[in-house]
């Protein structure tokens, strides 16, 4: 565990390609209304899932440090490409804690450990298949299969890229012909395998979930793993002291692209709409 000299209300450091990462900022803002944020954007180089892995590193780890710099008092990376390439580094690098998205995700699925399976609603047997959507480079990394491997190694995992979802996403593309021949063209054969769970291993992917539900029916759990890497991170905070006690909390966002797309397109994510975005370059 890192020690830090943060105080309680330092806010926290998020990160995305874009704005999928929002639904980590919608589950934070749920689970600890507390707490202040900075959302960090990346919609100067979305999407990654078809970046070289050194790319995708250095992205994460400009964004990491200006966050560092910015006070944070803990990065919770809102990306699983990120979280898949570049999550050690980053500990490594930072010297804030550090929570990615797909532990989490994994270890609801196989409750890995005591606390996890305590707070797990739904139980998945060791064996029942499940699903992994994902970005190219996240699927290409091999993180979600080493993981189930080392947690629950006689489960059938299925592994699908789908590229064309962070796009729809960031266009405020979320239903419609678009969606529904992108979701048949990728989740047909995860159907046909009969997975159980369907982990949306991007962050985006929430944003396409009623799509999903429709064509896999109410039998397929969909796991998003915002939910449990929030809660991650807060139980980290809770041990460290560092959890916040101001009332009013701040909420700043940061794109690296152009800023007043960055706001429109976000606004259409989130229950109370974004002011202001500034626009940073790394």
């Amino acid at each position: 565990m890192k020690i830090l000299s943060a105080s309680n209300n330092a806010p926290i450091g998020v990160f995305d390609s874009g704005v999928g990462g929002l639904t980590v900022i919608r589950a934070l803002e749920k689970a600890m209304p507390q707490e202040s944020f900075i959302y960090f954007g990346d919609t100067a180089h979305v999407p990654y899932g078809h970046r070289e892995p050194e790319e995708i590193k250095n992205f994460a780890l400009q964004i990491g440090q200006y966050l560092e710099k910015q006070g944070c008092k803990m990065l919770l990376i809102a990306c699983n490409t990120s979280t898949a390439l570049a999550y050690d580094m980053l500990c490594q690098a930072l010297t804030i804690p550090v929570v990615g998205v797909i532990e989490p995700a994994v270890d609801k699925v196989c409750e890995a450990n005591g606390s996890e399976s305590k707070r797990a609603q739904t139980a998945v047997s060791d064996g029942e298949p499940v699903g992994v959507i994902a970005t190219q480079a996240a699927v290409n990394s091999g993180v979600f299969q080493k993981m189930f491997t080392a947690k629950s190694p006689h489960r059938p995992v299925y592994l699908m890229a789908c590229p064309a979802f962070v796009p729809l996403v960031e266009a405020g593309i979320t239903e419609g012909p678009q969606v529904e021949a992108a979701v048949k063209e990728y989740l047909t054969s995860l159907k046909e395998e009969g997975i159980r769970t369907l982990i949306m291993g991007c962050t985006h992917y929430p944003f396409l979930a009623a799509a999903f539900r429709r064509f896999l029916g109410p039998e397929v759990e969909l796991l998003d793993p915002a939910t449990e890497t929030v809660r991650r991170g807060g139980d980290i905070l809770a041990s460290m002291g560092l959890l916040a006690s101001q009332q009013k909390p701040v909420r700043r966002f940061v794109s690296s692209g152009d800023a007043e797309q960055f706001r429109k397109g976000a606004s259409l994510f989130l229950d109370d709409p974004i002011d202001y975005v500034e626009q940073v370059i790394l």
